[in-house]
């Protein structure tokens, strides 16, 4: 989500402990990453991107 509260990159992770998002598409700005495992744990973050 970006600081506006709008979804603004979606993906399906598998079931390894590493993933990765590719943030190449993202402009710089503040996101808040939401990581919902399916099984009711949620986990949020807020990361930079500086370009």
């Amino acid at each position: 989500m970006d600081a506006l509260g709008r979804e603004v990159l979606s993906q399906n992770m598998n079931s390894s402990n590493i993933n990765s998002i590719n943030t190449s598409t993202l402009t710089s700005g503040m996101y808040l990453v939401i990581i919902d495992n399916g099984n009711g744990g949620v986990s949020k973050t807020k990361i930079t991107i500086q370009k």
